[in-house]
């Protein structure tokens, strides 16, 4: 049972399967997060995710969904993984919180969703892309993106490495991305701020 917990949290709910003391205790699966901004017509429509999981959780995934045993992830069994283990994240944003003027802008799951296994390690990263409700204008507006988890039993940092968060390179306006912390979201007792990505954009030059 123990070795399950992990994967009804991520899948069904991360959040209500554990109890909260548990939940509260510290994270017990990782999350090393790139992100990239899309645009259509020099608005900004959504944000395309990399989750990628520590061992041990990358572990558990391949315990419950790499039914053949053959170390990947064959489409019946991508599929499964994001019915089971993606979709039930809808109730808690998928972890991201993405603000417009400091007011909460909703996402939406969209079918962009994949599996890619490291060739190095084996750990398992998710593929995703989160669509906004209503685009907006990165240039007259302020556009910032926090990734957490509220019962703090998931944590989750941008990678370290180079331009973890971006925008598309086709865009018609270029970003200086500063990378911080959310200094208004306290999690495990007020004890961490999760990371807080801002975007500062400006029309691209000719």
């Amino acid at each position: 049972m123990a070795a399950r917990i992990p994967i009804l949290i991520i899948g069904a709910m991360f959040l209500l399967a554990v109890s909260a003391g548990v939940a509260r205790a510290h994270p017990h699966v990782w999350i090393l997060a790139e992100a990239v901004l899309t645009q259509t017509d020099g608005k900004v429509t959504g944000v395309r995710l990399d989750w990628s999981f520590d061992p041990f959780f990358s572990t558990v995934l391949y315990e419950d969904f790499d039914w053949n045993d053959d170390g990947r992830f064959d489409t019946e069994e991508r599929r499964a993984m994001r019915d089971g283990a993606f979709a039930g994240l809808s109730a808690v944003g998928w972890f991201t919180d993405v603000r417009v003027d400091g007011e909460p802008w909703p996402v939406r799951a969209t079918d962009d969703f994949d599996v890619r296994i490291s060739p190095d390690d084996g750990t398992v990263t998710y593929e995703l892309t989160l669509a906004f409700d209503e685009p907006t204008d990165p240039v007259a507006t302020s556009v910032t993106l926090s990734l957490y988890d509220p019962e703090y039993y998931i944590s989750l940092e941008f990678a370290e490495k180079a331009a973890p968060v971006r925008v598309v390179e086709d865009a018609p306006f270029s970003c200086v991305v500063t990378i911080g912390r959310d200094e208004s979201t306290s999690l495990y007792y007020g004890a961490f701020n999760p990371p807080l990505a801002r975007f500062d954009c400006a029309p691209a030059r000719s």
